[in-house]
């Protein structure tokens, strides 16, 4: 048995309860599809900080070229 059920209307996703015995779940199910709505909306991204003397970094297009 399913411990929710995941339910699209009016272009909302809704989750809910089936199992009472499994409430844990409802937590990690909605939690799953807000990261997998978040990650085809927004795209994967990450930021890089360089901080020292010595380091030099240069974007070209989609090469980073690093010199440390």
């Amino acid at each position: 048995m399913p411990a929710c059920a995941i339910e699209m209307t009016d272009n909302v996703l809704t989750v809910t309860l089936v199992n009472q015995d499994q409430k844990n779940m409802w937590g990690l199910s909605r939690t799953l599809v807000a990261n997998m709505v978040q990650g085809v909306s927004e795209g994967f991204e990450k930021k890089l900080h360089v901080i020292g003397i010595g380091y030099n970094v240069k974007v070209q297009g989609q090469t980073i070229e690093l010199s440390l």
